[in-house]
């Protein structure tokens, strides 16, 4: 929310409607709390490979994109970015001709003397279909969501309005299970949500809370989730033991969303705590320890070099899972294909195999630890 001299100013972003819709408060607000939660982190860089592919059609450096944004470049991470290459290449190609991607966006939705409500955001791709339509894509990284078709209609509202377009569809690419699922939008539905934001945002309801608190940019000021942390956190000290014993399903409910966001607290001062020591150090403790970053070595295999020699040694149907196998899991796959007697042999040719092709990849991995080491 921004004043202005002569309006007041209301910010909307499309990713956030489901969370605004669900508590009007928190459209609201001087306060702003970037989300840096690891699903979140993992999440951008996911889709800055989807950028970077969509723009140049190959993918950049997975490890260097994965350093920039603080994840792990591990399978989980692979397997999401090559499924991007997937979806493109087996149908998404045809779909979004010119594809436009990242287009920053702003449109006004509602403006008088006093105030203005502006819905902003940035689609993941969009492509302009004839002389007046558009069609966007949402790249899904996450688990499924109940709240992804009224995100992806905010993105609707957002770019017909922006490219002035009569048709809108959107294609959401779930890229864990490797499907898409595509809408196609109404005038109505269209006019429904704009109007719905337009009362969201000058009618603000009181605060209310749910699971989507944990993202939400007025966490740390929200009175109503400070008061349930306060409750939640009362409530399990005084009765650990028993403390969802005999509770109705409204109250076990309103006990895990408290759990939840006490939770969030948590990761949140953890974030803090390690942004800290990244910039001192170390932090010297009371006890005469110091809090200081260590790194564990991790082998993970590289699986597009990989691909050629497991096949050998796998069955199908174990083979073309792959893309997200460790190296603990691996070795079980191929040692229970192998016969007695044969099965350290096969492991050891297939290790050392991997490790000529450049297949096994090492990674220091950081981690917080206190240490008796003077620094």
């Amino acid at each position: 929310e921004e004043q202005g001299q002569a309006t007041r100013r209301i910010v909307i972003r499309a990713s956030s409607v489901p969370r605004v819709i669900a508590c009007h408060q928190s459209a609201h607000g001087e306060v702003r709390i970037d989300d840096d939660r690891p699903e979140g982190r993992l999440g951008t860089a996911v889709h800055v490979v989807a950028d970077h592919y969509i723009r140049n059609r190959v993918l950049p450096d997975l490890t260097t994109i994965a350093s920039l944004h603080r994840v792990p470049c591990n399978d989980e991470f692979e397997f999401l970015c090559r499924s991007v290459v997937q979806a493109w290449e087996q149908g998404l190609a045809k779909q979004f001709p010119g594809p436009l991607v990242e287009q920053s966006m702003a449109v006004p939705i509602h403006q008088d003397g006093e105030v203005s409500v502006h819905l902003t955001g940035h689609p993941d791709m969009v492509s302009l279909i004839g002389p007046a339509g558009v069609r966007i894509c949402d790249w899904k990284s996450g688990r499924r969501k109940d709240d992804f078709r009224l995100q992806l209609l905010s993105y609707a509202v957002l770019a017909a309005k922006f490219y002035h377009a009569d048709t809108v569809s959107g294609t959401v690419v779930w890229l864990r299970d490797r499907t898409t699922e595509t809408f196609k939008f109404s005038r109505e539905q269209l006019d429904w949500l704009t109007s719905t934001l337009v009362a969201v945002a000058l009618t603000p309801s009181d605060y209310r809370v749910g699971e989507y608190c944990v993202t939400c940019p007025r966490f740390a000021e929200c009175p109503a989730r400070r008061q349930l942390c306060v409750s939640t956190q009362q409530t399990i000290l005084s009765e650990s033991d028993t403390v969802a014993v005999g509770l109705d399903a409204d109250r076990l409910h309103k006990l895990r969303t408290g759990i939840k966001c006490l939770k969030a607290a948590c990761e949140k001062c953890e974030e803090q705590i390690k942004a800290e020591v990244r910039h001192h150090g170390s932090l010297p403790l009371p006890d005469g320890k110091s809090l200081v970053f260590r790194s564990k070595t991790r082998r993970r295999i590289n699986s597009a070099a990989a691909w050629p020699i497991l096949r050998e040694y796998l069955p199908a149907h174990v083979a073309t899972g792959v893309t997200t196998i460790g190296i603990t899991a691996l070795k079980r796959a191929v040692m229970d294909s192998q016969l007695t007697g044969q099965k350290a042999k096969a492991w050891q040719d297939v290790m050392s195999r991997l490790e000529q092709v450049g297949a096994v990849i090492t990674d220091d991995t950081p981690y917080l630890t206190e240490t008796d080491e003077q620094q």
